[in-house]
């Protein structure tokens, strides 16, 4: 039996949206960069690099921007736990009220607390209003 899609509530699927990405992809022009490679594979560096440039239909540009280690990666973790707590709680409100969302904030800040908890009563507070 063939894999089936997950379901998406009644939705039909959305062609346009497949098409803009296969158009936008034809656009694009991608250069491999041996250097950036080779970092990738070095194990001491683990480098998931990318540059971006953009030029407009008018000729005019963008700087070219090298990120070498995006904001997840294990080199920028000070760095990013903050925006991963951030980007967390932005997503629980859009499932949950505010009142909900600082109490699973408040537990998630103590670890302490966190671990103590049973796992059934931590669920309980993840199930959608």
């Amino acid at each position: 039996m063939a894999a089936r899609r997950p379901n998406r509530g009644g939705k039909a699927p959305r062609p346009r949206k497949k098409k803009r990405k296969m158009r936008l992809s034809l656009k694009q022009k991608k250069i491999r960069k041996n250097r950036l490679s080779k970092d990738y594979l070095d194990s001491e560096k683990r480098s998931i690099a990318n540059e971006l440039q953009i030029i407009f239909k008018d000729g005019s540009s963008t700087e070219k921007v090298e990120v070498e280690y995006p904001i997840g990666h294990r080199r920028r973790r000070e760095e990013g736990i903050p925006v991963l707590i951030k980007k967390f709680e932005e997503n629980l409100k859009t499932q949950f009220s505010s009142e909900r969302v600082e109490k699973i904030m408040k537990i998630c800040e103590d670890q302490n607390h966190l671990e103590s908890l049973n796992v059934t009563d931590f669920m309980e507070i993840l199930i959608k209003e």
